[in-house]
Order: C-alpha cells, then sequence, then structure tokens
C-alpha cells in the first residue's frame, strides 16, 4: 500500500504523508457515489479497457507525477518528448487495468467487506479520544489532498484487488523439493570481484580534436541538429534548478485538535542546534521516512514540498534552523545544511564543447583501442588505480553490483575454469572495458536448508510468477477490447 499513496497522493511532502496516512483504506461503500467508481466527474473516459475505464483525471495525475520523477533527477524534458512520456504512462494505466479485467474473470476482486473490516484496524482515521472511525478526519484528509471519497474508495479497491490476484496466481504456481534445492544452492553460492573500469567517457578525455574538425562539423546542418539534439537530451548538464538540502523534525497534530493553532510546548521547547538536530529528530520526529536518518530530506528543487515547508526551507539561510512552520501536516523545525544555486548555460556557449563530444563520439575504434590499451595496461600492474569491489552477488540477479548486466563476466565468475577466478581478466562489457577479479567465493552451506526451505520456497514462487505474468499479461490483452479517445490515438489496441 505504500506504492498506492505514492502513486495516488503525489510528490507534495510525500515523507510527511506516508507518516500520517500510510496504509490507509476508505470506509466509505456507503457513498452511493463511489459505488461503481464512474459518478466523480472526471471530464471523460481516455480509454476502456474490458469494461474498465481510464479518465482523462487519472492519465493526467499519474503523467504529472511521471514528468515530476525526472524533474526530481534534474531533467525538464522539452516539448518533444512529453508525448512520449503520455504514451509510457497510458501503456502503464493499460496494464493495471487489464490485472482488473482479469481478477473480475477469475473472480478475485475485493469485497465492500474486506475494505471494511481493513479500515477498521487503521488508526489514521480514528478519533484520538474514541480509537474509532472518524468521519471528519477522514473527510478532511482527503480534501487536503484533493481527493473525493469516490476516487479513493476506488483506488483502495483496485490495489486490494491486484493483490489478491497476485495472491491467486502464486498460490497456482507448482516448486518441487528439488527445484527449491537447486535455487538455494544458486542463491547462497556467492562471488565478490574487484574491478576497475575504462568507459567511453574516460577514452574521450584522452583524445583532441582539432579547432578546424569543430569549424567543419559546425558548418554541417545536419550535424548542427546533432548539437542541438545533445544539449536537450543533456539538459541536466547545462540547466539545474536551485536546490535547498535540508533536515526537518516533525510533529503531527490532528485536524481541529488543539496542536492544529499553535505548536504545541512539548515541540517549542526542544531548541534544537545544529550540532543536536540529527539527535532530536531520530529522537522526537514523526516523520518514519527521515527520522532514522536524523530527519535528513537530502536536496530537493521547488516544487516538491509543501507550499509552507518549501517557502520557509528557501528563505532559510544555510546553517540555520527555521522556527516552528504549520504545514499542511504538522509543525516542522526546518535545518538547512546547503543550497546549490541554479545554472543555466546558454546552447551557445557549449556549442563547439558539445561538437567536440559529439566528434570523439563517433571515433569508436580509437574509444576501444584506447580503452583496451587501458585493460591491458592495468592487468599488468594490479591492482590498478581506482580498483572497487562489487560484493557479494549470486548467479540469479542477473546485475552485478555497481556494473550492471554483464553476461560473460557474470559466466565467468561462477565457471571454475575462467580466467578470472586465478587472476585480472578484460571483458568488453557496458560499452567499455572492465578488468575484474574474484576477490572472495563461497558456497551455499546446504546443512542450513531445512531451516530455510519455506523462505526459499517463497522465494522461489515470486521468481516463477515474474517470469509468468509477461507472456500472461499478453495473453489477457489479445482477448480484451481495448479502446482509446479518438484525442489519445483512437481505435483498438
Amino acid at each position: 500500500m505504500l506504492k498506492f499513496m505514492r502513486d495516488h497522493l503525489g510528490g507534495t511532502v510525500l515523507f510527511i504523508v506516508v507518516g500520517l496516512i500510510s496504509l490507509v483504506f476508505v470506509l466509505w461503500g456507503v457513498f452511493p457515489e463511489s459505488k461503481y467508481g464512474r459518478s466523480m466527474g472526471l471530464g471523460g473516459d481516455v480509454a476502456v479497457i474490458g469494461g474498465e475505464h481510464i479518465t482523462s483525471k487519472e492519465l493526467r495525475e499519474s503523467m504529472d507525477r511521471d514528468v515530476q520523477q525526472y524533474r526530481a533527477l534534474g531533467m525538464e524534458l522539452p516539448p518533444e518528448l512529453m508525448e512520449q512520456v503520455k504514451a509510457g504512462t497510458l501503456q502503464r494505466l493499460v496494464q493495471q487495468k487489464l490485472m482488473l479485467v482479469e481478477a473480475r474473470r477469475l473472480g478475485v476482486q475485493a469485497s465492500e467487506q474486506e475494505v471494511r473490516e481493513t479500515i477498521q484496524k487503521l488508526p489514521y482515521f480514528q478519533n484520538p479520544d474514541t480509537k474509532k472511525f472518524d468521519k471528519d478526519v477522514y473527510l478532511k484528509l482527503l480534501a487536503a489532498n484533493s481527493m473525493s471519497p469516490g476516487e479513493f474508495e476506488q483506488k483502495v479497491r483496485d490495489d486490494l484487488t491486484n493483490e489478491r490476484l497476485r495472491s491467486f496466481l502464486e498460490g497456482r504456481i507448482r516448486v518441487t523439493p528439488a527445484e527449491v534445492e537447486r535455487e538455494y544452492r544458486i542463491t547462497n553460492e556467492t562471488r565478490n570481484l574487484e574491478f576497475a573500469r575504462f568507459s567511453k567517457d574516460d577514452a574521450i578525455k584522452k583524445m583532441a580534436v582539432a579547432p578546424k574538425e569543430v569549424d567543419a562539423f559546425l558548418a554541417d546542418k545536419n550535424k548542427e541538429v546533432q548539437v542541438t539534439s545533445f544539449y536537450a537530451g543533456n539538459n541536466a548538464r547545462y540547466n539545474k534548478q536551485e536546490q535547498v538540502c535540508a533536515r526537518h523534525i516533525l510533529k503531527r497534530f490532528s485536524a481541529g485538535g488543539e496542536n492544529e493553532q499553535a505548536a504545541p510546548k512539548a515541540f517549542t521547547d526542544l531548541n534544537p542546534t545544529a550540532a543536536n538536530f540529527a539527535k532530536l529528530a531520530e529522537k522526537n520526529s514523526d516523520d518514519p521516512g527521515s527520522k532514522a536518518k536524523g530527519g535528513d530530506l537530502e536536496c530537493f528543487p521547488r516544487g516538491m514540498m509543501d507550499n509552507a515547508f518549501e517557502a520557509t526551507a528557501f528563505s532559510t539561510t544555510v546553517g540555520k534552523i527555521s522556527a516552528p512552520v504549520k504545514s499542511k501536516f504538522g509543525w516542522h523545525y526546518i535545518y538547512v545544511y546547503k543550497k546549490t544555486e541554479p545554472v543555466s548555460i546558454a546552447l551557445d556557449k557549449v556549442k563547439r564543447d558539445i561538437a567536440e563530444e559529439l566528434i570523439k563520439r563517433e571515433r569508436i575504434e580509437e574509444i576501444r583501442k584506447i580503452n583496451m590499451a587501458s585493460g591491458e595496461e592495468a592487468m599488468k600492474h594490479w591492482p590498478a588505480k581506482g580498483v572497487d569491489s562489487t560484493g557479494p552477488f549470486n548467479g540469479l540477479e542477473g546485475m552485478i553490483p555497481k556494473i550492471g548486466r554483464a553476461d560473460e563476466i557474470m559466466r565467468a565468475a561462477f565457471d571454475p575454469k575462467a580466467a578470472i577466478q586465478r587472476g585480472p581478466q578484460l571483458f568488453e562489457a557496458q560499452g567499455g572495458v572492465i578488468v575484474a577479479r574474484i576477490k572472495e567465493k563461497k558456497s551455499a552451506d546446504m546443512a542450513k536448508l531445512a531451516q530455510e526451505k519455506d523462505k526459499q520456497l517463497q522465494t522461489l514462487k515470486e521468481r516463477k510468477l515474474r517470469a509468468f505474468l509477461p507472456a500472461w499479461m499478453e495473453d489477457v490483452r489479445k482477448r480484451t477490447k481495448i479502446s482509446v479517445n479518438a484525442g489519445f490515438g483512437g481505435g483498438e489496441m
């Protein structure tokens, strides 16, 4: 359900919202508007998938969240990429609806009774005095997040249904004792590599380009388009938003409660300083997301937090602590420990630099030769400068920590005859060269299989389910009618 809260309450002070209403379900099956999730005033459908509807509001909010994720990474998407984002968001929503269609066919939909029984156990909508569900608290909290009871209940029902469907499918996965033993052996046989990486960027730094080559490159109109595209695709390198890095201590309050208008005395008496702020946050903050990290929210740009919280954070001087500030979700102390100024470099100022880099990137064979020479030199003088360690990994993970997907290295790591077992071996991988050798190897302790059998069984079931789902979903898609509104491509998918 934490994923549900992220998906449907957005990024605004998510660290506070999660602490306030994580694992929230809605009780209001009695609301007529929410019974079928259709009388919500959502402004029409984008698509209908076997009777399940994707509304324009649902697509807009999902797309906004996807765009915010790019912006959180410092990326501003150019207009031509926004349509691609929209298409990707729509495809993801279609997948979600297909799951609901299949759940309906299999008869594993969540019932109103399940929703009611779940909500009655949750503390966040309860009156602090009676310890019972409080309708007013519920309505105010939803209103603060711009959601109607009908919307919220339908989203929760869908989430519960997907959980039931997954359990239904997982219960039909068959696993033999021999498979469990093999899985345990492979999972617990690990390798740890030490490695040195020589990337394309490393080689490019060693290359030289004459000014006249840059002039000729920029004189070609087709090449000029490449420069513009490179600038747009690497926008975060040249244009960065102002960011603030902060810690906070949160004290929640109940809507309409005595602490809503003024911070409680116990909170104002904390008197945090730069020296003790982290310890006070660990002990006193009501934000579970940052509490263990001493209240650290790390760095964030404008537009990511509650308005009042953000305004205070950006106006507080580095090294200072704000007075108690009230957001929609509680009272905060905010300690600002760093700020980064915005960066804005015009294309004209970096055009020649980009052209030079593009010229270098076209010299694929030269890049390869430089990296091969670097790798061979590293093998002669091992351990090489800048050598790193992957940490333990097994043969099932597919990805090697700190390296990524590198099938040849993975096979060699578990092949007793491979050169990597005895010393450094050179691989062409990840678009560059990696030199690696076995630092540590560990075999599975089969004597412990009995006590780990149930856990291993569950892990294997989940892995089989992940492998099964893509083909199954494709089958569901083929037998489901998917109609898309003309304004979003039209026709049937």
